[in-house]
């Protein structure tokens, strides 16, 4: 099973791409509700510099790789 990822920015529509065929891809701001259900079983996070991860986030993701 493709491990889950979640990205919460744009990125160029080629990455994007190689990433969903590589992994469970999920596009979602850091904000939304669907970002805060999947971090009990996220492995990887795709993040760029607007997305702030603090210590309660990774506390919530104990699968994050």
């Amino acid at each position: 099973m493709p491990p889950l990822v979640i990205q919460t920015e744009n990125l160029p529509q080629p990455c994007s791409d190689w990433l969903s065929e590589h992994a469970e891809l999920h596009v979602c701001p850091a904000d939304s509700l669907l970002f805060k259900e999947l971090l009990p079983l996220v492995e990887g996070m795709v993040i760029r510099t607007y997305t702030v991860i603090d210590a309660s986030i990774i506390e919530s993701a104990p699968q994050l790789k």
